[in-house]
């Protein structure tokens, strides 16, 4: 659990970037640092309506986040970010409608002439990482505003106007709470922005998303310049001996990187996850971690180890130094293996397009955000299939010999392709000046 309390380690022991605080974050990923404050070309196509309290709500987790010891730069809970930094783009988008506290609908739902979009920006799975005694009051604001909103002449004459933010791999009642679980998985009509497809969080109780109104998105990643400047400073010695220390055990774990590189973990919760095989399925074959390294035991030039434990479970120190030293054995690394893991996405995916490693996609059921391979319509707008491998799980026996067939010319493009398709994955606008 995150604590705002003090803790394990602090920004002493740490490396803690002002440009890494949710609060700086969070204002880069605003809709004027994003897009410059221009207005949307032609108007707006639809109007956003964001409920009353919810900015409150969301500035009450966000100044918690700040304080808490356990969520700073590198630390994996960093990955659900987007229900903030998506938030925050909403909340002051030009074509955000006023929604006055005192009504029950926003004054435009009656009047306005393009669709108004209802948007159930709630911090959701950020507030499940508190201590019970910090998050109870945040939940119950956050359940009162959502059983408000699914009992509205909103929803009630709308359903598929609205869009819900659930950017976690929680199950339902943990973020949303007994009362609403029921009624979120029954509108079928919600537009749905979410880091799994259809079928990609096989869990009992995870959100089964609907595969026509599912738009995937991208986990949070740390910028790649504050990684870079990180690893300088351990080359220079410049950290805090703590965290030294700590950097030099986990490079001992995570490997100083290969042409093939994959070093995770694999305990009981990924076996069983997979070999549920999904809700009332057969049960399926070996986890793909376990066959990547069977297949890629004897292979030249690989480094391919799969953990028993988790590598990053000792805390902060450990959490932010194994990151740093898994960034920094990808940034040495031709092919980076990107299995599925406890759902069908990993970060690990945008993490190795960030530190320029080509991503080899062992995933059947990952969907792939801005695809046209996961979206209703044709032509996404990106082109996942020119920046990374992929490789079916049924066939990872043949992986080796497909990745010793592509030259250096391919892999040059292959990470070319991969960088231009990373600045369509990133939420946070650089830093003026930089």
């Amino acid at each position: 659990a995150v604590s705002a309390e003090p803790g394990s380690a602090s920004c002493r022991e740490l490396l803690c970037p002002d440009d890494a605080t949710v609060s700086s974050l969070v204002a880069r990923a605003s809709y004027a640092a994003v897009e410059g404050g221009s207005r949307p070309a032609g108007g707006c196509a639809v109007l956003l309506a964001i409920p009353p309290l919810t900015d409150e709500l969301r500035a009450r987790t966000i100044a918690a986040l700040d304080a808490a010891p356990d969520f700073k730069f590198g630390n994996g809970r960093r990955q659900f970010l987007p229900e903030l930094l998506l938030a925050s783009y909403f909340a002051d988008h030009p074509c955000r409608t006023p929604w006055p506290e005192t009504s029950a609908l926003p004054p435009a739902a009656a009047s306005s002439a393009v669709p108004v979009l209802y948007v159930f920006a709630l911090p959701a799975h950020a507030l499940t990482m508190f201590r019970p005694s910090e998050a109870a009051p945040l939940l119950k604001q956050q359940w009162q505003l959502l059983e408000g909103l699914l009992a509205s002449p909103a929803f009630a004459r709308s359903p598929s106007c609205h869009v819900l933010l659930h950017t976690s791999t929680a199950k339902l009642r943990s973020v949303f709470g007994r009362t609403s679980r029921a009624k979120l998985e029954s509108a079928s009509g919600l537009i749905a922005l979410s880091f799994e497809g259809p079928g990609g969080d096989r869990r009992l109780g995870a959100y089964s998303a609907p595969a026509l109104r599912t738009r995937t998105i991208p986990y949070f990643i740390e910028e790649t310049r504050l990684v870079e400047q990180a690893l300088g400073q351990f080359e220079r010695g410049a950290a805090p001996a703590q965290l030294l220390a700590a950097f030099a055990r986990a490079r001992e774990a995570a490997g100083l990187g290969a042409r093939i590189y994959l070093r995770a973990s694999f305990g009981k919760t990924y076996s069983k996850t997979y070999r549920a095989g999904g809700r009332g399925k057969a049960p399926a074959e070996r986890h793909p971690r376990e066959q990547l390294s069977v297949a890629f035991a004897h292979v030249p030039g690989a480094d391919v180890l799969i953990h028993s434990s988790q590598l990053d479970a000792d805390g902060p120190l450990a959490q932010q130094a194994t990151f740093l030293a898994t960034m920094a054995a990808m940034r040495n690394s031709t092919f980076c293996l990107v299995p599925r893991g406890i759902t069908a996405t990993s970060r690990r995916l945008f993490e190795s397009l960030a530190m320029g490693c080509v991503p080899v996609l062992v995933s059947d059921s990952s969907a792939l955000p801005f695809s046209s391979r996961n979206s209703s319509r044709e032509g996404g707008a990106a082109n996942w299939d020119s920046a990374i491998v992929r490789q079916p799980e049924a066939q990872i026996a043949d992986l080796p010999a497909r990745l010793g067939a592509i030259s250096s010319a391919q892999v040059r493009a292959l990470k070319a392709a991969g960088a231009s398709l990373l600045r369509l994955l990133l939420y946070v606008a650089p830093p003026a000046g930089s």
